[in-house]
């Protein structure tokens, strides 16, 4: 299990020179080489409320929705 941090970044000034932010979370290390996250896959990302899943997507599509 990793415990990380959300963050917040930010993405533009609008109109009425306000910042806007949106949260990130940053997920990067060597043990998703070991996982199969190698650079260059493609991922598919499934939200649920309190949680989001990162999965491999297989060579002309997904693992399957859910």
């Amino acid at each position: 299990m990793r415990k990380l941090t959300v963050s917040r970044a930010f993405l533009y000034r609008n109109a009425q020179f306000k910042d806007v932010e949106a949260p990130f979370i940053r997920v990067q290390g060597k043990w998703l080489e070991v996982l199969g996250f190698t650079a260059g896959s493609k991922v598919e990302v499934v939200e649920k409320p309190g949680e989001i899943t990162i999965r491999l997507m297989e060579e002309g599509g997904c693992h399957g929705k859910g």
